[in-house]
């Protein structure tokens, strides 16, 4: 049997094909936390169309209630839900979702919220308890950073914001090691913690304080012949397949910056 949507009945697995979907529990219509959630999706839903991303709702309600609180809020507010609400009644796809949790409810569904790629994959799953509402500047960053992570191939690290610097996968061979350390582009204050920009017509380089760092051989090297340590390091020959013939690198001490340099 197909779900009932305050927009017609439809099939969730054709339901906006290629894009995202946000799909999100509200445990009941004409409720006050559950007012502000859904005028606060319909007030920016632009901002989850331009990033290739559907709202579907779902709450254990009937169909009649879901529009006649749906044409209340419009009257009341001005705001029109436009995405779909799911009349979840005999409470199906709460329970294939998880939405009910027993210590809040055994018949209405907690504030969930899932985050479904165009291949139908889960990527995240986040639970709010009945009491506390979402942020939606928070499930806008986390889609935008799903979808970032797809497309660069990359980590990113805590309160990640699109323009900022990216992580770099660590290195797990001696020759991705050895092209980390000679990337005057990569910010690292260790091998495996590298930091980075991406550039591209989606990615605006924000500036950012640079992260001190030394780097380091990952082979045994021996010094240039005639050379000698002093203040400003010791030009040794590295072992890196990366590095052209006749390029050396330079160890420098401590508060020195790194560079190529050649023999």
């Amino acid at each position: 049997m197909k779900p009932l949507l305050t927009t017609g009945p439809i099939k969730f697995a054709d339901f906006a094909p290629g894009k995202w979907v946000l799909f999100f529990s509200h445990p009941a219509d004409f409720t006050p936390v559950c007012t502000t959630e859904l005028m606060g999706f319909a007030k920016r839903e632009d901002e989850f169309t331009a990033l290739n991303t559907a709202l579907l709702g779902l709450s254990i309600d009937s169909i009649h209630s879901h529009i006649a609180w749906v044409n209340d809020v419009r009257e009341k507010s001005g705001v029109y839900f436009f995405f779909p609400i799911i009349a979840d009644i005999d409470m199906q796809m709460a329970r294939l979702y998880g939405m009910l949790q027993p210590a809040e409810s055994d018949t209405a569904a907690v504030r969930a919220v899932f985050f479904i790629d165009p291949s139908h994959k889960i990527r995240l799953v986040l639970y709010y308890p009945m009491s506390v509402g979402r942020n939606l500047d928070e499930l806008l960053r986390a889609l935008q950073a799903l979808q970032y992570v797809d497309e660069h191939h990359v980590s990113l690290p805590l309160n990640w914001q699109l323009g900022q610097k990216v992580l770099l996968p660590a290195p797990v061979t001696l020759t991705q090691l050895g092209a980390r350390l000679a990337d005057d582009s990569v910010e690292q204050p260790e091998f495996y913690l590298a930091e980075t920009y991406v550039y591209g017509p989606a990615a605006k380089r924000v500036p950012a304080a640079k992260i001190p760092f030394i780097r380091r051989p990952f082979a045994p090297a021996s010094p240039v012949p005639g050379s000698s340590p002093t203040s400003e390091g010791l030009a040794i020959k590295p072992r890196f397949p990366t590095l052209e013939a006749g390029a050396c690198l330079r160890i420098w001490l401590p508060g020195c910056q790194p560079q190529l340099g050649a023999t």
